[in-house]
């Protein structure tokens, strides 16, 4: 909560449930090095049509794994503890609009499915998450993932 000084403070309002739930659909594994294709469906759990104006974004992602640290830069004074940075291998998250070229709209109680594409890099390795989040007029309203695992590059 926020008020200025000598004012009573307000709560921060509640933000509505989202609209839509997202369920994800992907294969167990995937290939280091190649596309994994899956889909995500958008259910509308309210009473009224969801219309999909301004066409939402998503954003989906792999977390990869922690594989080190970064090193002190040169001449970083050695009495000073250094922290570092995690490096990742496997990491992807890509942005794109939703297509809504052929889905104006979600009927109350109704679906849309959606086909999706993500590049797996290279050095990913073994256990993952992939997830998928939607995003409306800069906020993440749903999001969706599921446990996969990479397999290495032949």
């Amino acid at each position: 909560m926020w008020a200025p000084l000598g004012a009573q403070p307000t709560p921060n309002p509640t933000p509505s449930p989202a609209p839509l739930h997202a369920s994800l659909s992907a294969a167990l594994s995937a290939r280091a090095g190649s596309v994994l294709e899956y889909t995500v469906t958008l259910t509308d759990v309210t009473a009224e049509p969801v219309v999909l104006d301004p066409c939402p974004y998503y954003v989906e992602s792999l977390g990869g794994r922690v594989v080190g640290n970064t090193t002190p830069p040169p001449g970083f004074p050695s009495a000073k503890p250094w922290r570092g940075e995690p490096i990742y291998a496997g990491y992807a998250k890509e942005a794109y609009e939703l297509n809504c070229a052929d889905v104006q709209s979600i009927p109350a109680g109704g679906a849309a499915t959606f086909a999706m594409r993500l590049r797996v890099p290279l050095d990913a390795a073994g256990p993952e998450t992939l997830r998928w989040h939607l995003v409306v007029a800069g906020r993440d309203i749903e999001t969706a993932s599921a446990p996969l695992v990479i397999d290495p590059a032949p």
